[in-house]
């Protein structure tokens, strides 16, 4: 009787404790701090097409927006999504073909002599809040090769939250599959945030939303006490706090890189662009103001990596200087609309062919 009680409690539990768990990933998703919480005024913002229904975007972004707990890189946005503006796969990536998909599709490229590259990041690299999967980074790298008629394909393995820590980790658990030939990886603000933004002050290798899965948990599991798990930054530019972030940092960028080197492959590393930082943009928001003041430190700490492993380094903050009024390439401190991501993918597109040695000119460096 007693083992019967046991059972229907640990089978009633389980359940309760990972929809909580859901429940308060939501929350956070969806609370007016969180980065996507503006999304009606930030996404209308975005799209200045007549000819897309705005409001459709608008849902598509929000339903996507949702996180939910994943094995080993903690939260992904919401699965098998379908819309104009933006697909999820099977597993929360970006795009319609399914995780396995992808690893056959790779197989095949391969074996007709093609070149498969892997794109890694936070939200930024996913491509919020692109107007459609064939307007963000990755859809415009994928066209730019189609235009030069190249066989290479460009899989999108970035995500929202993600900081360098998870696209270690996804690389290792998810995109090592496709055998890549080419790594690029566009980061840093996610990573700067630990220590400018109070929502995302968590110490250096813990994931942003490990307070939320904790707390649902523990309802039906005792945890430990751990001083590492309790470590929280503060925003007073602290030099011994930006040192510990900047090391993780830079560890994990250099074994991105070593990762792909053992397999015979080549690493682009990249600091994505940040709205008023070395461009004409004025930034209003607290945080992102702080960013400003250490994120050189990300940019030469990439730089210094990608020197150390041979690997190629893009400053993708520089994309926008000398714009008159860089705030039209923007929605918002770090996403940029279609015509932004554009910029990006034309601004790496050569150093992704000169990597994988292909050829390309002017007449066909074009969409």
């Amino acid at each position: 009787m007693m083992k019967d009680r046991i059972f229907y409690l640990i089978m009633f539990t389980i359940p309760l404790g990972v929809l909580v768990a859901c429940f308060f990933v939501y929350m956070r998703a969806k609370s007016p701090d969180a980065p996507y919480a503006t999304f009606e005024k930030k996404l209308f913002r975005s799209i200045e097409d007549d000819t897309v229904d705005k409001q459709a975007y608008v849902n598509n972004w929000k339903d996507v927006s949702t996180f939910q707990p994943v094995p080993f890189t903690v939260l992904h946005y919401k699965p098998n999504i379908r819309g104009h503006a933006v697909n999820t796969n099977d597993i929360g990536y970006r795009g319609t073909l399914g995780y396995f998909e992808m690893v056959e599709l790779s197989k095949n490229i391969h074996s007709e002599g093609g070149k498969v590259v892997v794109f890694t990041g936070g939200s930024a690299a996913f491509g919020a809040y692109s107007r459609s999967d064939e307007d963000c980074i990755v859809g415009y790298l994928n066209r730019l090769a189609e235009g030069a008629k190249v066989k290479v394909a460009v899989f999108n393995f970035a995500m929202g939250l993600y900081t360098s820590d998870q696209e270690l980790v996804a690389l290792a658990i998810w995109a090592a599959d496709l055998n890549p030939d080419l790594l690029i990886v566009m980061d840093g603000y996610n990573d700067a945030l630990r220590i400018t933004n109070e929502e995302y002050t968590l110490g250096a290798k813990i994931p942003y939303a490990y307070g939320e899965l904790r707390a649902s948990l523990g309802q039906f599991t005792d945890f430990p006490s751990s001083g590492f798990f309790a470590r929280r930054y503060d925003v007073s530019a602290d030099q011994a706090q930006l040192g510990e972030v900047l090391r993780v940092y830079g560890s994990n960028l250099n074994r991105m890189c070593h990762f792909m080197a053992g397999y015979g492959n080549k690493t682009i590393l990249s600091v994505q662009p940040v709205r008023g930082y070395r461009n004409s943009c004025s930034e209003s928001v607290e945080y992102a103001k702080r960013i400003h003041n250490i994120y050189g430190s990300f940019v030469r700490k990439a730089r210094e990596v990608a020197e150390q492993c041979s690997a190629e380094f893009v400053d993708l903050t520089r994309v926008f200087e000398g714009t008159d009024d860089a705030s039209i390439f923007f929605t918002d401190s770090v996403h940029m609309n279609s015509e932004g991501q554009k910029e990006v993918a034309l601004t790496l597109f050569p150093v992704m062919m000169n990597e994988l040695g292909l050829p390309i000119s002017l007449r066909n460096y074009q969409f």
